[in-house]
């Protein structure tokens, strides 16, 4: 499964959105069903982000699971952005 998450941030609180991104990034790191992680920002209009994040195949991501403390810090560190989001959906990989 893959998680999108589109935001959009203010040009003042861009830097220190990345500081909380790489600092949550840690606890995603204790994730038996994380993979990966890539944020990506705009060239062209550099308050858009799309962070991507890759799970397990076997993973199901859910805030309510007791091992995922580490995926609910993750989102606290960048809770400050929640109104920055402008789409969050979980796609799933055809193969």
């Amino acid at each position: 499964m893959i998680t999108y998450i589109r935001f959009r941030v203010i040009q003042d609180e861009i830097e220190q959105f990345l500081k909380h991104y790489t600092n949550g990034l840690k606890d995603l790191n204790n994730l038996h069903s994380f993979l990966s992680c890539e944020l990506s920002q705009c060239p062209s209009e550099k308050e858009n982000f799309i962070l991507r994040i890759c799970w397990g195949n076997d993973s199901n991501v859910s805030l309510k699971s007791k091992d995922n403390a580490a995926l609910r810090k993750f989102l606290d560190d960048l809770n400050g952005y929640k109104e920055d989001i402008l789409e969050m959906r979980n796609y799933i990989k055809i193969e």
